[in-house]
């Protein structure tokens, strides 16, 4: 079974679709207690989103 995040990369033609799903995986996966794949990527996507929604 493909996981959430290779769905969701694959799909990449809906660019706000595909960050919210990213970001939202990331979430939860930290509201887990998990660790991020990329946790570098996963702070820059989410400060950038920040960024802009100011």
């Amino acid at each position: 079974m493909r996981s959430l995040i290779q769905i969701i990369e694959a799909r990449r033609w809906r660019p706000a679709r595909w960050l919210s799903g990213v970001l939202s995986y990331g979430g939860a996966l930290l509201a887990e207690g998990g660790d991020l794949p990329d946790p570098a990527r996963f702070t820059r996507l989410l400060t950038d989103r920040l960024a802009r929604s100011l």
